[in-house]
């Protein structure tokens, strides 16, 4: 079960920052993170490894696999790019906050700097140390070290802190199919095709997405070829009751699902039993099911949702988050 939280207080010190942020797009997440912080008034500056001008670019397929190879034997063409664009363009600033996501994408004298130039040095793994266990090799350059993964913060002292409340703006009564859902190719997928041939059954209405460039078609599927920012995605969820959440085998902690659900007071069916053992967690709104055994009460999908107090509600707001993330 999640760590039973010493919240960090949140308590605002009215205190203007300058933030440099370092992450991975991951579909855009981030985007409303640094919205959110500049709304609290907050200076804020953020590179992408996969966005100009912090990506690194191949001059053709024969680089490409040139660079490969000199990787074999320890030199990184990326992250000596990433190095040397921070010391070209950081090197007369200063930072009251850095955080890094991803930060395996870094070598170890970036770190050196970036930590140089910043009152305080953190990092935030959007996964698993089992997923990523790279990630293990840079934990002692931070200062702190926050995860949603509840096994991770258990083993190695992490702060816990879940994924937040993206978005609010999609709460509708009315909708169109009863359960949407999308998600990239995985091995997630037949656990997908399982629920959606359950649902085919029993006659409810849904909507499956899957993102990928290989599958020209699959049934009970619409496929999409190529990867979606998550503001795009949005707007579908007006059209649907309920959402569907499949966590991955290699992680315990919640995925952004599950605050994409509370956010837009839609209803959750997922197969992760730790999700009962959050405050938020209420029978009526969230379906844990059994993957080996599919079947979900029919009075799930005719009773409404329960709005969640407000007090455990904004526990999970990215207003909160982004306070906890920069104040002391």
């Amino acid at each position: 079960m999640p760590p039973n939280p010493i919240w960090i207080p949140i308590e605002t010190k009215n205190k203007k920052m300058k933030v440099l942020i370092i992450s991975s797009y991951i579909f855009g997440y981030m985007d409303f993170a640094v919205e959110e912080m500049k709304r609290q008034g907050h200076e804020v500056n953020i590179l992408y490894y996969d966005k100009p001008p912090f990506v690194y670019a191949y001059k053709n397929t024969a680089h490409k696999v040139f660079s490969g190879v000199k990787k074999i034997f320890g030199s990184n063409e990326k992250k000596n790019f990433r190095y040397n664009y921070l010391k070209k363009n950081l090197s007369n600033e200063k930072f009251d906050k850095t955080l890094i996501i991803h930060g395996q994408y870094l070598e170890e004298r970036a770190h050196i700097f970036l930590k140089s130039i910043s009152r305080e040095y953190i990092a935030f793994f959007f996964d698993s140390l089992k997923k990523m266990p790279r990630q293990r090799n840079v934990i002692n350059y931070f200062d702190k070290i926050y995860s949603y993964e509840p096994v991770d913060c258990e083993y190695n002292n992490f702060l816990f802190l879940t994924n937040f409340i993206p978005v609010e703006a999609y709460r509708s009564k009315e909708f169109k199919y009863y359960v949407f859902n999308i998600s990239s190719l995985d091995h997630r997928l037949e656990t997908l095709k399982n629920v959606a041939k359950y649902l085919k059954e029993k006659n409810i209405s849904f909507h499956f997405r899957l993102v990928n460039n290989r599958l020209k078609s699959l049934e009970n599927f619409t496929i999409c070829p190529k990867r979606i920012d998550v503001k795009s995605i949005y707007p579908l969820f007006k059209d649907a009751k309920i959402l569907v959440d499949i966590n991955r085998d290699d992680q315990r902690g919640l995925s952004f699902r599950p605050f994409e659900a509370l956010g837009n007071e839609k209803k959750l069916i997922t197969n992760n039993p730790e999700i009962r053992n959050y405050d938020f967690y209420n029978p009526q709104n969230i379906f844990v099911f059994d993957e080996n055994n599919i079947q979900i009460p029919d009075e799930f999908f005719q009773t409404e949702y329960i709005s969640v107090p407000v007090e455990i509600y904004e526990k999970y707001s990215l207003r909160t988050w982004v306070k906890k993330v920069l104040n002391d």
